[in-house]
């Protein structure tokens, strides 16, 4: 009967695509390259302690959220590697061919956004007082239409003419945020 292993100082390291980038961690891990281009993520019993001497049949979950910042390139590789019984790596799923690899369909989807001033023709501004108008912004609904992310609208007013409102900041731009399909 053979002898059971049970994997000793454990770590595990999740490498993205360069399509991905992470964005949150269940469990953070020891080690990232946040700096660079935040696709490699290192845990280990430093952070995961059931890593030091995981028992037969027992199993780690760890969670990590990415964002898709590209078309292409959209995979996930995980390994392991582990001592057996000293800390000395005897097994590495890097070394041995035995990574394992997540893929993401992408479906190319956009958002419909459509503008409409509250006004049927031409719209009468009193000279030096102003006038107040409605702008109304919203994002189509359909199955292939997204999220509009941190949308700004930029506006060309008359020389001398100001734009005010809670959603203009300092240089005129209408700051609408994130747009949901729908919305």
């Amino acid at each position: 009967m053979p002898a059971t292993v049970m994997p000793r100082h454990a770590a595990i390291t999740e490498t993205l695509g360069s399509g991905l980038i992470f964005v949150s961690f269940g469990v953070p891990p020891v080690y990232t390259n946040a700096t660079l281009t935040n696709t490699v993520a290192v845990w280990d019993e430093r952070v995961v302690p059931a890593l030091s001497n995981l028992q037969a049949g027992a199993s780690v979950s760890l969670v990590a959220t990415a964002r898709v910042v590209a078309c292409a390139d959209l995979y996930s590789k995980a390994d392991a590697r582990w001592g057996c019984s000293t800390n000395v790596a005897c097994h590495d799923t890097a070394l041995e061919a035995l990574t394992v690899v997540a893929g993401i369909d992408l479906f190319d989807r956009s958002p419909k956004i459509t503008a409409a001033l509250a006004s049927s023709g031409t719209i009468a501004v009193p000279y030096c007082e102003g006038t107040n108008l409605v702008l109304t912004v919203s994002n189509g609904v359909d199955p292939m239409i997204c999220t509009a992310y941190d949308m700004v609208i930029s506006n060309t007013i008359p020389d001398g003419w100001t734009l005010t409102g809670p959603s203009v900041d300092s240089n005129g731009l209408i700051q609408v945020g994130d747009l949901p399909p729908g919305a």
